[in-house]
């Protein structure tokens, strides 16, 4: 990897994002992490990020708010969006599906090897 890509973690559970977190990191990542779409909208406004793993069930702002404001942010309308939910209805998929840059995972069917090879896929595009 020449370039050190910035993930954004935004997850509400905190032991889940610290094990994305660490994990991310140790594949030689720069990674933040925030706890809702609110917070991750404050700090897209002054960082950047080349990939989002986002929750869709968190407190103040829910994934899919999130996905919405994300659309109207210009600087930030190329980023791809990996979503790491519990949701496995066909709307929710859809939902995701709709907002065009977003791969849509269920947590309890992948493991973190399998989330690790899904954002070296996405960089590797």
């Amino acid at each position: 990897m020449s370039k050190k890509h910035h993930i954004l973690i935004v997850e509400d559970e905190v032991f889940l994002a610290d094990a994305y977190k660490e994990a991310l990191a140790g594949k030689g990542y720069e990674v933040s992490d925030v706890r809702n779409g609110l917070e991750a909208l404050k700090w897209l406004k002054k960082e950047k990020a080349d990939l989002i793993l986002l929750d869709l069930i968190m407190p103040k702002m829910t994934g899919f708010e999130f996905l919405e404001e994300l659309k109207r942010l210009e600087h930030h309308a190329h980023v791809p969006v990996i979503v790491l939910t519990n949701l496995g209805q066909e709307k929710d998929r859809e939902v995701c599906d709709s907002f065009g840059r977003c791969h849509y995972l269920i947590k309890t069917e992948v493991s973190l090897d399998e989330i690790l090879k899904e954002i070296g896929k996405t960089f590797s595009k």
